[in-house]
């Protein structure tokens, strides 16, 4: 288990060493949708970082017109 914490945190201090979080938006979920489109074709984000924003949702069962909270991510 602390080898895994190890490694997820090592993640997030290696992406926020690289991007900031400018702000966040707003989005409504469409027919065909999925996480994977979402995060890496549509917005460009980890999934870590979706969830994060939006810790009150089931992300694995995502409904049309469901309202997530998007990060809006910028390099440094």
């Amino acid at each position: 288990v602390d080898k895994r914490l190890d490694f997820l945190q090592e993640t997030e201090d290696d992406f926020f060493a690289a991007y900031s979080v400018a702000g966040r938006k707003r989005y409504k979920v469409i027919p065909g949708d999925t996480l994977w489109d979402l995060c890496y074709n549509k917005f460009d984000i980890p999934l870590w970082l979706l969830e994060r924003y939006n810790s009150t949702i089931n992300l694995s069962q995502l409904r049309i017109d469901q309202q997530l909270t998007i990060p809006i991510v910028r390099q440094l």
